[in-house]
């Protein structure tokens, strides 16, 4: 995250923005990567196996990434401040 002011600063948009994007893909991730503990424990407590739960989520992430990517878009259209 320290990256990502002045990285937001550099790219000429406002750095709430470059937080919403912060957000929006740790959020995402965080439901599909294998190095997430809490997913594993869930996975684990539930007897999912990972490749199973990868088949089942995959369009709702496809969906979240559309919707962040669109959010981000109309936020920097509009200016957020």
């Amino acid at each position: 995250m320290p990256l990502m002011a002045p990285l937001a600063d550099l790219l000429g948009f406002e750095r709430q923005i470059a937080v919403f994007a912060f957000q929006y893909g740790d959020g995402i991730t965080n439901s599909i990567i294998p190095t997430s503990g809490v997913l594993m424990a869930a996975l684990a407590i539930a007897g999912i196996p990972y490749d199973r739960w990868l088949k089942f989520v995959w369009k709702l992430i496809a969906g979240w990434l559309i919707i962040a990517a669109a959010a981000i878009v109309i936020a920097m259209m509009i200016g957020i401040k």
